[in-house]
């Protein structure tokens, strides 16, 4: 089998095996989802909880990461997603819903 590249960053206490790697490619790729969707629908209340609440998520568990169990990552990147945490949830709980319609 193939050398695998070790991870980096808040990953680099991941293992550089191919189940790892399948497993931190669907993170980010919920990580774009619910950024899409809270671009798709940025009126909506719940698409916007969802998406602070998984930023949130992403800040206490890649936090944990680096602060307690000492992974790889820089302060600026820990700084960055705690600010997108932040100010996501700011978003969702100031957010402005559309009226609802009356749909016939």
């Amino acid at each position: 089998s193939a050398t695998q590249l070790a991870f980096d960053g808040f990953a680099s206490n991941l293992h550089p095996g191919g189940a790892e790697r399948r497993v931190w490619a669907l993170v980010l790729a919920l990580f774009v989802c619910s950024r899409c969707a809270a671009a798709a629908a940025p009126r909506n209340k719940t698409v916007m909880a969802h998406n602070a609440a998984v930023h949130v998520l992403e800040a206490l568990a890649l936090g944990s990461e680096y602060a307690i169990y000492g992974a790889a990552g820089e302060a600026l990147f820990f700084y960055v997603i705690v600010g997108n945490a932040v100010i996501f949830t700011l978003a969702a709980l100031l957010i402005k819903p559309l009226p609802l319609t009356k749909q016939e």
